[in-house]
């Protein structure tokens, strides 16, 4: 059914990815640090993020704010979450996220960043027990659901486009080489194993517009969704999953089904 090629997290939403070589899993608990971090857009107060999730329009993402790509973001978690923001190879902020004057000093950096495309002040967003995915408005299983992308179904789309498509353009956790384009559709309500990690296939990935940021240029080159519609009659890439068993999974893991 298909091979690990790729495992990624995205610590700070909107920010580019982090390659990782293994994870470790565990059931109902998400993708390790991924989303864990967020920026609001200034416009609400903390306390409104605390009580619910909120949409992804209340946050810096791609959707709207495609010159986040151009950041070059490194993370490290070995104990206080240091972030290193370059651009260009040009060093631009480095700091702990866990410390206040570090805090303080990358929401300065970010506002002068966004030049005024967002009408507030940014603000550095962790709230313990959340992940800031796309789907946590959905229910608490799906914020922390973990997502999969085909790399076979990403190259039917590039023969429709007639184009290179990026994958990371679907800033997935998991890439796999699979045996044939969309065969992960037909995961839903099925049992997969990745590796020694058990999963259950939850969730078709409908894309936005977020999908159009090339990620190594930070410009709106593609209307991926359209594409998409357009070729195959659905919006759809990739697939999410709830992890059931835990365990670590590693590059060359193979998916099957249970």
């Amino acid at each position: 059914m298909g091979k690990v090629s790729g495992l990624y997290r995205y610590p700070v939403k909107g920010f580019t990815a982090q390659p990782l070589t293994e994870v470790a899993v565990m059931p109902a608990a998400g993708f390790p640090k991924d989303r864990f971090y967020a920026f609001s857009k200034g416009t609400l107060q903390p306390s409104d993020y605390e009580a619910a999730p909120r949409p992804k329009t209340d946050f810096l993402m791609l959707l709207l704010h495609e010159q986040l790509a151009k950041l070059d973001a490194k993370f490290d978690d070995g104990g206080d979450d240091r972030l290193l923001l370059s651009m260009g190879g040009k060093p631009l902020f480095s700091g702990s996220l866990t410390q206040a004057e570090d805090v303080e000093r990358l929401e300065q950096f970010i506002a002068a960043f966004m030049n005024g495309k967002v009408s507030g002040q940014p603000k550095l967003l962790r709230i313990e027990g959340r992940q800031f995915t796309d789907v946590a408005v959905t229910s608490e299983a799906m914020m922390r659901a973990v997502s999969l992308i085909n790399l076979k179904s990403v190259r039917v789309l590039e023969e429709a486009v007639g184009a290179p498509v990026d994958p990371l353009r679907f800033r997935a956790n998991i890439y796999f080489e699979g045996d044939n384009p969309w065969e992960e559709f037909d995961w839903i309500g099925k049992e997969v194993r990745i590796g020694p990690a058990g999963a259950v296939g939850v969730l078709r990935t409908k894309r936005c517009g977020a999908t159009n940021v090339n990620p190594a240029t930070a410009e709106r080159d593609r209307n991926l969704p359209a594409a998409l519609v357009r070729a195959f009659n659905h919006p759809d890439m990739g697939i999410y999953v709830e992890m059931k068993e835990g365990a670590d999974i590693t590059l060359g893991d193979v998916i099957t089904l249970a």
